[in-house]
């Protein structure tokens, strides 16, 4: 179960996954309350996460996923503001969620990770 939690905290989903079918199989093996409860809060915390597109602690909502998208596309905060009729404010306010939720500090740095998480 350690195992599985350190795969999902490191936006890693299948080893996850598959830290969670052994932790399952020896939870079958040993019978234990304490240890079908412990399994079964991993389970959940791993499941919420393994959602094809959004291996992230924190999935991105559509909107994020929008300005995603156009920041990959190579618009400006500006151009995103008008092309999705939002504030300017809003489009900034999205973009350091964005940050916060991949881990970065800078838009190609989101390129990357948003490429490396198949997000985009």
């Amino acid at each position: 179960m350690i195992a599985a939690r350190l795969h999902h905290a490191q936006g890693n989903p299948t080893q996850a996954q598959d830290a969670v079918h052994q932790a399952e199989e020896i939870a079958l093996k040993i019978r234990n309350r304490f240890l079908d409860a412990a399994l079964a809060e991993t389970q959940t915390a791993v499941a919420s996460t393994a959602l094809p597109g959004q291996p992230l602690i924190e999935p991105l909502t559509e909107r994020e996923l929008d300005v995603l998208r156009l920041i990959c596309a190579g618009k400006s905060n500006q151009e995103i503001a008008d092309e999705l009729f939002l504030a300017l404010n809003t489009v900034k306010r999205h973009v350091n969620n964005l940050y916060g939720k991949l881990g970065v500090s800078r838009r190609a740095q989101a390129i990357i990770e948003a490429r490396r998480l198949a997000l985009v």
